[in-house]
């Protein structure tokens, strides 16, 4: 090889290195930032799921605080239910003190009794016609309950509170609840329920309905079978699940002394 021809290869060679050289850097450079790219992405997710993660602990801390405390005030209107029955006291005319469920026994009984006497004045004012029954039912609410109220307005006060707060609470299993408090109550307060819930312009009825809290009032207990087609058939069969679209329509807070007017 001639020198000339060395010297023009020396000459390329050192050229090719000097391009290659930058192209090497570049391609370290895009490298190095394609690695922290990925770690960054990486840390942002990592992040994103450990945060996802606290806030679902926390929501479930939450959901655990809110059914504790739910079910703490349930118990505890439970308890005040228990102890409204037990304080029920009345005198009776042969000077014998009746109390607690027996006293509800008594009542219920007066009831029947107090819905033939309105039936009757109904009919002697219509001289001699029969009077409807949905009208004498709903008498009774003016004639036999208001007449009663130092006794039964705090106990339907309580159980009417018991149903709004169980209602309101769509986190907590509400039918299994309103199961709960429907145990707690003996033949005949399902039948002071039964005609107490009757009465116009009151909330309870729809609850009733709702919970099927009739479920395990036998049907001869009411005073004319009949009665029984005045509430809708969810009032004597507990359902499997709350229709969401009917959900807390009856939670208004009301006075004790509304409930018996």
């Amino acid at each position: 090889m001639s020198r000339a021809a060395a010297d023009t290869t020396t000459w390329l060679i050192a050229g090719v290195g000097t391009i290659t050289t930058p192209l090497s850097t570049m391609e370290t450079l895009t490298a190095l930032y394609v690695a922290v790219t990925v770690l960054y992405l990486a840390a942002t997710v990592g992040i994103f799921l450990l945060t996802r993660r606290a806030l679902k602990m926390n929501q479930e801390v939450a959901d655990r605080q809110v059914r504790s405390a739910f079910e703490a005030t349930f118990f505890q209107m439970l308890n005040l239910h228990h102890e409204n029955v037990r304080r029920l006291w009345m005198q009776t005319a042969s000077g014998v003190p009746n109390e607690g469920r027996e006293l509800l026994k008594e009542f219920a009984g007066q009831l029947k009794s107090s819905l033939e006497s309105i039936r009757g004045d109904m009919r002697k004012r219509l001289n001699g016609v029969e009077p409807e029954e949905r009208v004498v039912v709903e008498s009774v609410g003016q004639r036999f309950f208001d007449v009663r109220q130092m006794w039964l307005g705090h106990y339907f006060h309580t159980v009417y509170h018991v149903l709004v707060h169980v209602d309101k609470h769509t986190e907590v299993d509400r039918v299994w609840f309103t199961k709960v408090l429907r145990a707690q109550l003996s033949t005949p307060e399902l039948l002071l329920l039964f005609y107490f819930g009757l009465r116009p312009g009151k909330k309870m009825k729809a609850l009733i309905e709702r919970y099927g809290l009739l479920e395990d009032l036998p049907d001869d207990q009411l005073v004319r079978p009949e009665h029984g087609a005045f509430y809708k058939g969810s009032a004597y069969e507990a359902p499997r699940a709350v229709p969401p679209e009917v959900s807390g329509v009856a939670t208004e807070e009301v006075e004790e002394t509304e409930l018996t007017r």
